[in-house]
């Protein structure tokens, strides 16, 4: 496992987050937390969230989280 920081450029945030040791990139980081949530259980859809509020802090806001 290592962290990976994932950016949102359009609000100028970042988090980090702990991944496996195959992915490589923010982009295969962020794909890897959304597969997670989506076979795994309600932990895992609580980390997306939690990064997912981290990157984009506006509610209504549609730019999708992960913007590198």
């Amino acid at each position: 496992m290592h962290k990976i920081t994932l950016e949102n450029s359009f609000h100028g945030t970042r988090t980090n987050v702990l991944v496996p040791d195959s992915v490589a990139n923010q982009r295969d980081a962020w794909l890897h937390l959304q597969v997670a949530a989506n076979d795994g259980g309600s932990a895992e859809r609580r980390r997306l969230n939690r990064v997912r509020r981290a990157l984009c802090p506006h509610a209504d806001c549609q730019c999708g989280g992960l913007r590198p």
